[in-house]
């Protein structure tokens, strides 16, 4: 060969996939001419060991996202359990306090029911201010009272007051 003349190693030739590997992959592929010198046939037996060893690694790596996959669906679902026992928890606590004694009613007119109940006892609630507004007024009144009548039971004490 001249300077213009190729070599024929220098060329590479393109890749076929190898039959009866169950995948296919780039790595699953040999050249069509492969020769280990010039007098040898192509030995496709050689890549065996690698190819299995591929094939087991790639089936690893499918173990482990599915294992990995299924560990999520745990926690998902044990987050999701944990979740609703809070929720049933937090249920039977307000069902137990006392401003929720007995049962709650249920139907279309319950809801209107609870709103009149507690528009109710807002009404209530403001009468009470009112009279115990009230009271304190009238306390402080009193309070601020200068006169401060005086019972006398005995004739000296009234005799004493009208000398002063």
């Amino acid at each position: 060969g001249g300077v213009g003349a190729m070599d024929r190693r220098s060329i590479s030739p393109p890749l076929r996939p190898r039959p009866g590997l169950g995948f296919s992959s780039k790595w699953a592929s040999v050249p069509p001419n492969y020769h280990d010198d010039e007098d040898q046939e192509f030995c496709p037996e050689i890549f065996n060991d690698l190819y299995a060893d591929a094939l087991s690694r790639v089936q690893r790596v499918r173990h482990r996202e599915l294992e990995r996959q299924e560990q999520e669906l745990r926690d998902a679902h044990r987050q999701r359990a944990e979740h609703l026992q809070r929720l049933h928890a937090t249920h039977n606590r307000y069902k137990r306090r006392t401003q929720s004694v007995g049962e709650f009613a249920e139907g279309r007119d319950a809801h209107l029911d609870r709103e009149e109940d507690m528009l109710r006892r807002r009404v209530e609630w403001r009468h009470r201010r009112a009279a115990w507004d009230q009271q304190c007024r009238d306390l402080e009144e009193l309070a601020e009272c200068t006169f401060t009548p005086a019972l006398y039971t005995k004739d000296g004490q009234r005799a004493a007051l009208e000398e002063r």
